[in-house]
């Protein structure tokens, strides 16, 4: 009776079949998820003291192997020994090529990301020119292939991707004019990485604002005020405007215009630039010039220009802050005074009557 049962036919396969092909997807099933599981404990430990970054791809790949995967691989194995109806046969196998585009949709993916973050690692954060032009590199590699995997999951559903890629060409046209906007800031964004006038980390002026750069996307470029708010500014805007990248600056021009009061003596006033440059000279400061330069309303007025040769902002103020507190250190103890908005009225002649 027990042999009779288990040679009871279902579904086109007697019960001994369906038991026996069920134990194998078992089988496979906790080979794989077992070994899984092995391979990611043992490059885990590997990998934290290892120099060689493909085993940490391995392990990261091994990682995003999902379960529904193996177990799809579990089941086509197993059906194997089975007699499946074609209708039955065709609707499996398009499930399984589903499962498996998107299982190597999630590898891809993983893996060119994985790439791209172990490059900017080596090449360090201080190097943002190269930074930007990998991620560029990372989202071109990442829509080539997610194209690949739509055209791949249309072919598996047996649509004709010649026939379709043929009018995507005819209809990009009329798409294309649709987003021409779109497509002017994601040029925009290629040209900025190519170009590169800017990278991420730069600090750059565009009009009156100003920031760092954070983000530099498809269709935005994303700013960090000095405020603190978020600038976003659109890619095609950037190149049409006149952008000041600070980070490239080598060296500070600091002109000042300084006025004393005219009642200064002759001999003290050919002095001056003579005092400016001794309290301009210090390291990290280049004096350039410093002369009398005209007669202004209240005023005696000196220009002075000086390089300040490090081009951090908060060096420079800290330099700058020194050299002013030194003129007026020096001017004072010469007895020179600075001079302040006033004027003088000289009354000819009082009417009778009005006494002085």
């Amino acid at each position: 009776m027990e042999f009779e049962a288990l040679s009871h036919v279902f579904l086109g396969n007697s019960l001994q079949s369906w038991l026996a092909c069920a134990l194998v997807g078992v089988v496979v099933y906790l080979v794989l998820g077992g070994t899984r599981r092995i391979l990611i404990s043992r490059l885990e430990r590997v990998a934290e003291h290892s120099e060689f970054p493909w085993r940490q791809a391995l392990g990261v790949l091994l990682v995003q192997t999902r379960r529904v995967f193996i177990l799809a691989v579990a089941v086509a194995v197993g059906a194997m020994g089975l007699a499946i109806p074609a209708v039955a046969e065709r609707f499996g196998h398009r499930v399984f090529v589903f499962v498996a585009i998107v299982q190597v949709g999630i590898l891809g993916w993983q893996f060119i990301h994985f790439v791209a973050m172990n490059a900017i690692r080596n090449l360090g954060a201080e190097n943002g020119a190269r930074v930007t032009t990998i991620r560029a590199v990372e989202f071109i590699a990442k829509a080539a292939f997610f194209s690949l995997l739509v055209l791949w999951t249309l072919d598996s559903l047996g649509i004709n991707v010649t026939t379709l890629v043929a009018g995507l060409g005819v209809g990009g046209v009329a798409v294309a004019l649709a987003v021409k906007g779109i497509l002017s800031d994601l040029f925009a964004s290629f040209t900025i990485v190519m170009d590169r006038p800017f990278v991420i980390g730069d600090s750059i002026s565009v009009g009156d604002l100003t920031g760092t750069v954070e983000r530099i996307g498809l269709r935005t470029t994303r700013v960090r005020a000095l405020s603190g708010e978020e600038l976003v500014f659109p890619n095609e805007d950037l190149l049409q405007s006149r952008v000041r990248n600070f980070k490239r600056m080598h060296e500070r021009r600091v002109v000042h215009r300084l006025g004393v009061r005219y009642d200064t003596s002759i001999d003290n006033l050919g002095r001056v630039p003579g005092w400016l440059r001794e309290c301009v000279e210090q390291p990290g400061v280049r004096f350039d010039r410093a002369h009398f330069c005209s007669f202004g309303d209240s005023a005696l007025i000196f220009e002075l220009v000086f390089w300040i040769d490090l081009p951090d902002y908060v060096v420079f103020m800290d330099l700058q802050q020194r050299i002013l507190l030194a003129i007026a250190r020096r001017l004072g103890d010469e007895g020179v005074g600075f001079a302040f908005p006033s004027k003088s009225i000289y009354v000819e002649s009082l009417p009778a009557g009005i006494k002085t």
